[in-house]
């Protein structure tokens, strides 16, 4: 398996654009001449158009051998439906997947006809059964669910940032703008807070998870990094939509 790939810019002329592959002035290797000249490239595929810079380029995509995409399933009906019932399907195109249930109708359609006797739907039944079947294909008008409201999805601020900026002023005993492990203990021993010093480094270790690797060793935290944490938060879990539809 071979390909090959020539760019070319800031010419106009499909002539230029030949000789210069074709001269290759300023490549040592003469890639673009080889291209051009290799017997065993026998699919090529071209691209002209304009470009910021150069003003123009080409793009011009070589290779040996070329394998069609292989056809949809949709496409697959739609041929064989043409076929048997000798005339073209007209296929609906504007909303996502309006082509697909154009031939699925037309299959269906075609399916019924063939079937034998025994096997065949009634015609009375036949719509109801297929919209049972395939009702994203029969209903014409799909109902979306109701949307249930669950409040705000994003959590609102309810602490005052300037409480929690003072707080920590307050008990930073060092002034280095830090709240320390034992300034938050010593806190709890004076106002008989029933905290342990094992509690107090589990709310300490939750904050520094959230920081860089790098910054993660300084146990000390900065007045931002607590009112982050006394923030009203939201959980999010995987649900279950169910959407049941009762027709009579």
């Amino acid at each position: 398996e071979q390909c090959g790939e020539n760019i070319v810019f800031g010419l106009r002329s499909s002539k230029e654009m030949v000789y210069h592959m074709l001269i290759d002035d300023g490549a040592p290797e003469r890639g673009h001449r080889a291209n051009l000249l290799n017997p065993d490239f026998r699919f090529g595929g071209v691209g002209f158009g304009s470009h910021p810079g150069a003003q123009t380029s080409l793009v011009l995509l070589l290779a040996d051998h070329f394998k069609a995409r292989a056809a949809t399933r949709t496409t697959r009906m739609k041929n064989i439906s043409e076929e048997l019932l000798g005339r073209p399907v007209e296929v609906k195109t504007g909303q996502p997947g309006a082509a697909h249930h154009t031939v699925q109708r037309h299959w269906d359609d075609l399916m019924q006809e063939v079937k034998p006797d025994h096997l065949r739907v009634p015609a009375h039944l036949h719509s109801i059964v297929v919209a049972h079947e395939k009702p994203k294909v029969y209903r014409s008008e799909q109902r979306p669910t109701p949307p249930l409201p669950l409040g705000s999805l994003k959590p609102q601020p309810s602490i005052d940032p300037a409480l929690i900026r003072a707080f920590v002023h307050r008990l930073d005993v060092d002034h280095d703008s830090m709240l320390e492990e034992d300034e938050v203990l010593l806190l709890c021993h004076q106002k008989q807070l029933g905290m342990s010093p094992e509690d107090i480094a589990q709310m300490f270790d939750e904050v520094l998870l959230k920081r860089k690797h790098a910054e993660a060793r300084a146990r000390g935290l900065k007045w931002g990094e607590v009112f982050s944490a006394v923030q009203c938060q939201k959980c999010y879990v995987p649900t279950v939509d169910i959407n049941l539809e009762i027709e009579g």
